[in-house]
């Protein structure tokens, strides 16, 4: 795990935050969930393909377009 930084969801109303972290050599294991997730639905996508549905706009979360950015300023993708 590489630690890329911490940023504020809405700075200005609230305090709260995320971690955003790097993760490598993962591999997938067996699926162990909660009933009420059983429906979830995980996939993988390389970051071109993430920039791609950030532009196109299927992707509109900050969470995720801020943690993208972050982590290509830092060169960690």
């Amino acid at each position: 795990m590489t630690y890329a930084g911490h940023l504020f969801e809405a700075t200005g109303y609230s305090n709260q935050g995320f971690h955003i972290c790097v993760a490598t050599d993962l591999g997938r294991g067996e699926d162990d969930r909660e009933p009420e997730e059983q429906d979830l639905v995980t996939q993988e996508f390389p970051p071109s393909e993430v920039e791609r549905m950030i532009r196109e706009g299927e992707i509109k979360d900050v969470t995720t377009v801020a943690a993208l950015g972050l982590l290509r300023l830092k060169g960690l993708l």
